[in-house]
This record gives structure tokens, sequence and C-alpha cells, in this order.
């Protein structure tokens, strides 16, 4: 959707250097927000996104929902899940640990 794009779009410029790296190339956002941008060009308006979604390789970003899934971690062969919601996205009643899979949580700010 256009607004997700210029949210995308925003952040990408908040996080470019000064000054290139490498002179005369323009300097790569954070993998993720490549990986974002991808995901919402090839999602149309009618359509969802399927999390998680791959943002590098060996690393998923997903939502509640997904983390509730065990079944789907483990047939993506997830071994840690980080939630960063606090206690809004803990998911307290999975035992992760039996399923071989390690949790962690923490409060992160989102601005």
């Amino acid at each position: 959707t256009p607004s997700s794009h210029s949210a995308i779009g925003a952040a990408c410029g908040k996080r470019r250097r000064e000054k290139p790296a490498v002179e005369g190339k323009d300097i790569s956002c954070w993998p993720w927000i490549h990986a974002l941008q991808a995901q919402a060009k090839a999602v149309s308006a009618c359509r969802p996104v399927d999390l998680p979604v791959e943002i590098l390789p060996h690393l998923l970003l997903g939502d509640k929902l997904a983390a509730r899934d065990v079944c789907l971690l483990q047939d993506l062969d997830v071994t840690h899940v980080l939630n960063v919601a606090g206690a809004v996205g803990e998911n307290a009643d999975i035992d992760y640990a039996s399923c071989g899979i390690r949790h962690e949580s923490l409060d992160a700010e989102d601005e």
C-alpha cells in the first residue's frame, strides 16, 4: 500500500549515513528495510503478508500469531524466539522449551 511504502522510505532515509562508505555508490539501508520493501512490492492490496518473513538468512520476522504457531516454527527450523513487545506479546502459555525452542522477551519501544 502507498502508506507502507512511505513509512519504509522514511525509515530508510533516517538510517542512511551522511557520506557513502564507497565513493560514488549509494549506501544500502539495513537489510531488513530491503526485505520489507521487497515484501511490500510483492503483496497486493487484497492479500495479507504471510508471517513470518525471512529478512536475513536464518533470521525471520513475525508477529505474535506466528510465534504461537509452534508447528510452523518447527517446520521452519526456528531455534529461538525473541519477543520484543514486552508483556503484550509474551505467549507465556506456550512451553517453547519442550519444543526445542529457546524463548526470550524484552520490552522495546517503537517510534
